[in-house]
């Protein structure tokens, strides 16, 4: 092409894709024909840029990047009302490291309530952290992100329909409490 421009593509990974193999589905003569495979992943909070599989160039560290939503005037639907949409702000790697402490936090605190109230449902461990969203409701999203985290850590697991501790878990709850 004329200028030489950089094209971007985007692609889907497989169904149910790991974060280890975020390869374009039906990858293999695809990719040969690229110049490289970015991905992008969220991770506590926070998106990751990166490459997989190949990358034509120098390697480089991963990027992180917080989102935000924003308005502006000049985007509204036909009944004047402002629509949000999302910035992706790049992080410094102080502002990356203070996201890690707060991610770790939060998991501290969901094992301590989760040691107090063992039968607790997504609300109640919403309402014991103290984690609301805008509207005032309970933030159980927050709560199944960080169930989904202890149960790949092996500190908590599903038995009969309810998130209980594992052995672990126990331990780690304990410690954090005190």
């Amino acid at each position: 092409m004329a200028g030489k421009p950089t094209v971007v593509v985007n692609c889907h990974p497989t169904k149910n894709a790991s974060a280890d193999n975020l390869l374009p589905r039906g990858g293999g003569a695809f990719i040969a024909e690229l110049d490289g495979n970015l991905t992008s992943a969220r991770k506590d909070g926070m998106v990751e840029l990166h490459w997989q599989g190949k990358f034509r160039g120098p390697e480089f560290e991963p990027i992180m990047f917080e989102l935000i939503t924003v308005t502006s005037d000049k985007l509204k639907d036909s009944r004047g009302r402002h629509m949000p949409t999302v910035i992706a702000k790049p992080l410094s790697y102080s502002e990356q490291a203070t996201k890690e402490k707060l991610s770790d936090a939060d998991i501290q605190r969901l094992l301590v309530e989760m040691l107090k109230y063992p039968c607790a449902t997504f609300s109640g461990l919403a309402e014991a952290c103290g984690w609301r969203l805008k509207t005032g409701e309970p933030h159980k999203s927050k709560i199944d992100r960080n169930m989904k985290k202890l149960k790949d850590d092996k500190l908590a697991k599903k038995e009969a329909g309810k998130w209980v501790l594992t052995t672990a878990g126990e331990k780690a709850a304990k410690r954090a409490a005190e």
